[in-house]
């Protein structure tokens, strides 16, 4: 971890499955005053997911930023401040890539906000301006390490044939978004070329 208040969880080591919450109700939070952000992470191991849900989030309404929600993710929309400068909870991957933002009036019927990940994620809890009498918002969140080979690392030997991903859909569930990094190793122990 590299702040005061982040954490990573193991697909080997951790418990494989629990909830996180928000933080900042903890006395080791009583003398800061200004930006507060932690995260947690979360790392599965080789053909391994991880399934993350948001459950809850109890977000104060700002007129600066509004949550839309859509096929490919949620995002923060901000008007006239930036995102720094504006509470918010985000998912974003080992790259950099955001996969979900909320932030302003999150309606709550849009919950739970869930994602399935081959590759490390990190939950952000950001509030704009902390400080021991005015605490952050609350969220809750589920995750659940899932063992499968559905996109892990894969090794073929075979000289000839067709690699393919499966088709992962998960029916009913409105918000629930997908992040894969699948590896496949072809290990031919003959000189050839591929072609």
């Amino acid at each position: 971890p590299d702040t005061l208040c982040s954490s990573d969880y193991y697909g080997l080591s951790s418990s494989p499955r629990g909830h996180v919450t928000s933080p900042g109700q903890e006395h080791i939070f009583w003398n800061i005053d200004g930006p507060l952000e932690c995260s947690n992470r979360f790392i599965p191991a080789v053909n391994q997911s991880i399934s993350l849900q948001i459950t809850l989030i109890r977000l104060s309404p700002d007129p600066h930023c509004h949550t839309e929600c859509g096929d490919s993710s949620c995002r923060c929309v901000v008007n006239a401040k930036p995102l720094p400068q504006i509470d918010h909870l985000k998912v974003v991957t080992e790259s950099g890539l955001l996969v979900a933002c909320l932030c302003g009036d999150f309606q709550q019927e849009w919950l739970p906000v869930g994602l399935r990940s081959w590759s490390p994620v990190r939950l952000i809890y950001y509030v704009s301006r902390y400080s021991w009498e005015t605490k952050g918002f609350q969220y809750t969140a589920d995750y659940k390490f899932i063992a499968d080979s559905y996109c892990g690392h894969h090794t073929t030997t075979q000289h000839t044939g067709f690699i393919e991903s499966g088709n992962l859909t998960e029916t009913g569930q409105l918000n629930h978004f997908f992040h894969q990094t699948c590896t496949w190793l072809l290990d031919s122990h003959v000189e050839r070329q591929l072609t």
